[in-house]
């Protein structure tokens, strides 16, 4: 995976200007007289107003993650996290994450992503990494709580990125949970045991 090429500053600039975009598009869809006179015709009218609505409370849930990430609380709370894992483990700055919510719409927040330090090694090229402040959040498998507490009723079927899957095992209760974050930066399934007693476990 890329580095992200924006701050944390940065992307919050990006929500908030796609925020006002969404505001202006919903204003327009409530201005705007729509010629509906059969079924094909309110259909129409349905998905493209249901799609505006949750494309800008996905975006003001993005806006909210991030700042969440940003207070000092969660920050400290990371650093409990990545102190807890037994391995060393590098802070490798922020990285942009694309997350699926219960919207139907995908959103980009930036975190920190710390991976394990090891010894340059020409023939492992990749690692195993966490990102602790989406951890705290309760977002694995890129799906918010909402989503995967919906795939998991069977509600929906899981669409997670082939390139990304978390993989527990051993007991689902805190403080000890074992954990592995999964992405395009890992090439092994050696897990991380957690032992973290700052918040619950989420499901």
């Amino acid at each position: 995976m890329k580095k992200a090429t924006c701050s944390v500053e940065g992307n919050l600039g990006v929500l908030e200007n796609e925020i006002y975009d969404s505001q202006l598009e919903i204003k327009w869809l409530i201005n705007e007289i729509f010629h509906i006179n059969c079924p094909a015709s309110l259909h129409k009218a349905e998905q493209q107003i249901v799609e505006a609505t949750n494309r800008l409370a996905a975006r003001i849930l993005a806006l909210k993650i991030q700042e969440s990430l940003k207070r000092d609380k969660i920050q400290d709370e990371e650093r409990k996290v990545v102190r807890s894992i037994p391995k060393k483990m590098k802070n490798q700055g922020v990285r942009k994450v694309n997350i699926s919510t219960s919207l139907g719409v995908t959103i980009t927040v930036v975190a920190s992503y710390f991976s394990r330090a090891v010894k340059k090694d020409k023939r492992r090229k990749k690692r195993n990494g966490i990102y602790p402040g989406l951890f705290l959040l309760g977002i694995h498998d890129r799906l918010t709580p909402k989503l995967a507490s919906e795939v998991r009723s069977g509600q929906r079927e899981p669409k997670l990125p082939s390139a990304h899957r978390t993989v527990r095992t051993g007991p689902y209760t805190a403080p000890h949970v074992i954990l592995l974050s999964i992405d395009e930066e890992v090439t092994s399934a050696n897990a991380f045991d957690l032992t973290v007693s700052l918040v619950p476990f989420p499901g």
